[in-house]
């Protein structure tokens, strides 16, 4: 079968990363690579929007696509227009919100809705439509009867991940180009674990795999490390610095096959305090950068979010990075009742420990978190209808203390003290951002970062806009209401 994977736009309401990082879709890249045996394209329209040229060249009989919560509506007008190119072509809803969210899709649009693990349930129904199967044996999956979706059971998550193919990066080779993250590029994304075996109380993914960790072997990862062309990889994994032994394995077997990257992961300040010889070593083997989560200057804020951890594992991870050479990226959750002098406060504590990379996260309560049921009641953006403002940059819970603008204004204050260029040139970092641009690709970045401050401080126009569209969404996107087809 033809089988055409799409990831959608992000919307033009939403902040985020969009305009300072965009990495591969590992996720399409691991869908394709299940199904070997069919004939399979990636539109990666956050690159270039040409989905109506694939359909017309590629002529798919499968359209598959992804999304997150902030680009729901996306994923589904790429169904939309689809099923109006050909409504023969057979569409599949999948990716993280999917999984835990499917009643978000039932949409006359959508033929399928994967739910739970998707590389195997993709893998298997595209089986059962090539072959003719009965589509009620195929687990984790949703497709439309005539009185509604109908939704099989779940599948668990896969104990042995070493099981998954690994991902088919030749599928976005036209697009390799213009992945990238702040200065790393080219850069390539992949994931050596699913899953995160702490419960912080504002964390989605660790419902993905129902509070269970999952991590590839090391000969699994270390061989795919060897296969990626670029020299800069972003390891994607929730907390990827957490076992010990394994790290060291994975060093020594980096080192062994002479294998030169340079790295940037995700891990907890905790880890780090206890494990500075593991740190070291993987500075030696190229450890650039690493982000960690945090969250809080506060220890009873960092216990609300059950983070168990403490400020003072905070800073001491921090200088322990900057002793050897490691950059830090950190995030900081801004809580609805924060005042001026909370974020006065916050900007002090962020100078203190030598930060420039920061992101700046109003908290935002996802569905199917704990977070979520603490706030449902509180939201001034529901999620089914303001998809585009759950980017994390936007309040979708409103202040307590402050003014919307008032609050987007303080936001954007610590950043720009923060990112002073007189204060920056100051600190010692591996990797230092441009300070001046000096090429077509800094010239780029210098006015991503500007675009982003200026919609960051005019943010709070964005909630009138969100809810005067929101009719014309609704009209537009009257097809969810609509789900009696029959696939039978």
């Amino acid at each position: 079968m033809r089988i055409l994977l799409v990831r959608p736009q992000q919307p033009e309401e939403t902040h985020g990363l969009k305009l300072i990082m965009i990495c591969e879709p590992l996720e399409l890249e691991y869908v394709g690579a299940s199904v070997p045996d069919h004939e399979v394209l990636i539109c990666d329209l956050m690159v270039d929007n040409n989905l109506d040229a694939c359909l017309k060249e590629f002529n798919p009989q499968v359209v598959g696509t992804s999304c997150y919560i902030n680009n729901i509506s996306e994923a589904l007008d790429v169904c939309r227009r689809v099923k109006q190119y050909d409504p023969g072509i057979r569409t599949v809803m999948g990716g993280v919100h999917a999984a835990l969210n499917p009643k978000d899709f039932q949409n006359r649009y959508v033929d399928f809705i994967v739910h739970g693990e998707g590389m195997t349930t993709f893998k298997e129904l595209i089986e059962c439509l090539d072959t003719g199967g009965d589509l009620s044996r195929v687990k984790g999956i949703g497709y439309g009867k005539k009185a509604g979706f109908c939704f099989t059971d779940v599948r668990p998550f896969p104990k042995d991940v070493d099981q998954f193919p690994l991902p088919d990066r030749k599928l976005t080779q036209p697009y390799r180009k213009d992945y990238f993250y702040l200065q790393w590029r080219p850069l390539t994304i992949m994931r050596t674990s699913w899953g995160c075996p702490y419960q912080c109380t504002f964390c989605y993914n660790r419902h993905l795999t129902d509070d269970k960790y999952f991590s590839r072997s090391p000969e699994s990862v270390v061989n795919e490390i060897e296969s990626i062309d670029s020299k800069e990889v972003f390891i994607i994994d929730d907390t990827f610095l957490f076992n010990k032994k394994r790290l060291d394995t994975l060093y020594h077997m980096i080192k062994e096959r002479n294998i030169e990257k340079e790295y940037l992961v995700y891990g907890r300040t905790d880890f780090v305090v206890q494990n500075k010889e593991i740190l070291r070593k993987w500075e030696d083997i190229g450890l650039r950068m690493l982000r960690v989560g945090i969250e809080a200057v506060t220890n009873e804020e960092l216990d609300q979010y059950n983070k168990r951890n403490s400020i003072e594992n905070n800073k001491k991870a921090v200088e322990i990075c900057h002793e050897l050479g490691i950059d830090v990226s950190a995030s900081f959750i801004l809580q609805p009742h924060y005042t001026k002098e909370h974020f006065k406060a916050l900007n002090r504590y962020i100078k203190e420990l030598g930060l420039v990379y920061i992101f700046l996260n109003p908290l935002t309560p996802l569905p199917a978190t704990d977070l979520y049921h603490e706030y449902k009641d509180r939201l001034i953006v529901p999620y089914e209808t303001g998809h585009a403002l759950w980017d994390f940059q936007h309040c979708v819970i409103r202040p307590t203390q402050m003014s919307l603008k008032s609050f987007y204004r303080s936001m954007n204050i610590v950043y720009l003290s923060v990112l002073n260029p007189f204060r920056v040139r100051k600190i010692k970092m591996r990797k230092q951002p441009y300070l001046l641009p000096t090429s077509k690709e800094t010239w780029g970045l210098y006015k991503n970062m500007f675009i982003t401050m200026v919609d960051t401080l005019f943010a709070y126009r964005q909630h009138g806009i969100i809810e005067n569209k929101n009719s014309h969404t609704r009209i537009k996107n009257k097809a969810t209401e609509e789900v009696g087809h029959d696939l039978n």
